[in-house]
């Protein structure tokens, strides 16, 4: 019963979390929800000046660092997540070689709060639903 209750209580602190951040990523979405804005936001974030092989390129090694990323937590491995996110991230600042496998517990249990929600039918995306909160929760 007690391990009920402990796993209940960390799959809640789980979701909220989650919850937290999909909202904050609603509001940062609906204040640029504004059709006339979309164009010139778009092009804030895509640098006009890159070709399309460029911008292809760009993408391959953002999806290689994601799935290096990935397989070092996957693999509880310290040393391959660093090279994997590189020695500039901000991350480097709060997790290390001490706190990794919290890290990777806390990873897990995004994954299996994710899976969860899938189960219960509810809209996934970026920022849980697509637009955090507000998003299209019931599709």
């Amino acid at each position: 019963m007690k391990k009920i209750k402990v796993l209940n209580y960390s799959l809640l602190a789980t979701l909220t979390v989650m919850l937290m951040a999909g909202a904050f990523i609603g509001i940062s979405n609906a204040a640029t929800n504004n059709e006339s804005e979309k164009p010139k936001m778009e092009k804030r974030f895509v640098d006009q000046s890159l070709t399309d092989e460029d911008r292809e390129a760009r993408q391959l090694e953002m999806n290689q660092r994601k799935e290096k990323t990935e397989a070092a937590i996957k693999a509880n491995d310290y040393q391959a997540w660093v090279s994997a996110v590189g020695e500039n991230c901000p991350m480097l600042e709060k997790i290390n070689q001490d706190n990794f496998a919290k890290f990777v517990e806390a990873n897990l249990k995004i994954q299996e709060g994710q899976a969860i929600l899938a189960e219960l039918g509810v809209n996934q995306g970026p920022g849980m639903g697509g637009r955090g909160m507000h998003g299209n929760w019931n599709k």
